[in-house]
């Protein structure tokens, strides 16, 4: 696909916001993708669902007046892959025998309601307790133990990802980029990360805003959930 196929397809996608359109501009960015993992983060295709993620991403901060060509505008995006690949390489597992204190959970979550007036993230406890999801979650349920096997990383998808899809590595970015209180939504809505699912009056005294906004956070997140399938088919790249 030419510069000029490029920004077409770009404009397309702008005007109908559909998914085909979406996933043309992203059948585009092949070669772009294939030579940004080359470049940053020496040719893992694990990584290749996570590029085909930022590039996504990139096009959300695009812009044609600038006279910048898409797929370069997308490779600079592409260059968080150096810091991608580098966390991959040293992610810390947490050893079987470390327990974890439910009190702390407890303290940093109303510590928060205190000083907000609504419930936190899953993602804002773990990561203000310096914890994984995973642990995070075990911890809620009074269960101190976790293993090397099944823990998650500072985005939330698991480090062993054996038996994972790309759609569950999809959902985990989706959540990691959202703001506090639509993580929260996310969690109650799809019981994500072992949360209890609730319905959506009882979600907007959680965050206290009104049932309507709630509605319409739902509504935004759906839709970013639904661009998955406009990525290509990336094969092993679940990482």
């Amino acid at each position: 696909m030419t510069s000029q196929e490029q920004l077409q397809a770009y404009g397309d996608w702008k005007q109908s916001s559909s998914p085909e359109a979406l996933q043309k501009v992203m059948e585009g960015m092949g070669g772009t993708i294939t030579g940004a993992l080359r470049t940053y983060a020496g040719n893992d295709a694990r990584l290749t669902t996570r590029a085909y993620i930022i590039a996504r991403e990139a096009l959300d901060s695009y812009d044609p007046t600038k006279q910048v060509a898409i797929n370069t505008h997308v490779m600079n995006s592409l260059k968080r892959l150096y810091r991608v690949s580098a966390d991959r390489k040293s992610a810390v597992h947490i050893p079987e025998n470390v327990r974890f204190d439910s009190l702390k959970v407890r303290n940093t979550i109303n510590e928060y309601k205190d000083a907000h007036g609504e419930e936190p993230s899953d993602l804002y406890v773990a990561q203000k307790l310096g914890v994984s999801l995973k642990r995070l979650n075990k911890a809620k349920m009074a269960v101190g133990e976790t293993t090397d096997a099944n823990q998650t990383s500072e985005k939330g998808d698991l480090i062993n990802s054996a038996g994972r899809t790309e759609e569950d590595i999809w959902k985990d970015y989706v959540y990691h980029d959202l703001d506090e209180k639509s993580r929260k939504i996310f969690e109650m809505t799809t019981g994500y990360n072992g949360a209890s699912i609730a319905k959506k009056i009882d979600i907007a005294k959680a965050i206290n805003i009104t049932p309507a906004a709630v509605s319409q956070r739902i509504t935004t997140i759906q839709k970013r959930l639904g661009e998955y399938q406009a990525l290509p088919n990336t094969g092993p790249g679940i990482v």
